[in-house]
């Protein structure tokens, strides 16, 4: 398995608000790809996101593993536990199950969990991320899903979401579960807002 934890790695760009972040992404660099799409993408929504909290912040994660192309859901759910207890050696067990659906589905979740909180969170400025915005800034999200095999048939993913999973998993922690031919994947975005 390998894990990424680019919460101390220098990830970059630094960006000081939501309308930098807005306009990087809007004509990013080319050529982002694997690990530098990662670093880019964790560290200019950290750091342009920051300011949304008085204390608090948010930290990033990602795994990936192989696994068999045919497995069945109840082999996935199971590997996604068992990630999640490797990226989070405090991580309760038998936390919430995975509710597997199709990527896009379960990208605009995750998503709406986190950065625009629609569905959730009564106490986030709702006018936070204006619909203008979104399509720039689901889109590098979208890619790197797309780029982890997202956008295969048969590709399926989920969102977990849970309140102090772990200490390091965050009071509003999210991951998004992906499984794709051999590969199995999550992106982890731990969220501190006290």
């Amino acid at each position: 398995m390998h894990i990424e934890d680019l919460n101390d790695d220098g990830a970059g760009p630094w960006l000081a608000g939501l309308d930098d972040l807005w306009q990087y992404w809007s004509s990013a660099p080319p050529g982002l790809a694997g690990r530098e799409r990662r670093r880019a993408l964790f560290g200019s929504f950290a750091s342009a996101l920051q300011g949304r909290w008085t204390h608090g912040g948010y930290n990033f994660r990602f795994a990936e593993q192989t696994r068999a192309p045919d497995a069945a859901l109840a082999h996935d759910s199971a590997r996604a536990e068992a990630t999640l207890q490797a990226m989070f050696s405090r991580l309760r067990k038998h936390g919430p199950a995975p509710t597997w659906s199709g990527t896009a589905e379960a990208l605009d979740d995750f998503l709406d969990r986190w950065l625009l909180f629609r569905r959730h969170r009564p106490y986030v400025w709702q006018g936070d991320v204006p619909d203008w915005m979104i399509p720039a800034l689901r889109e590098p999200w979208a890619a790197c899903v797309r780029e982890l095999g997202g956008d295969a048939i048969g590709a399926r993913a989920a969102v977990l979401e849970g309140n102090c999973l772990a200490d390091d998993w965050g009071d509003h922690g999210v991951a998004l579960v992906l499984a794709s031919g051999s590969r199995f994947c999550v992106l982890q975005v731990g969220l501190w807002t006290d």
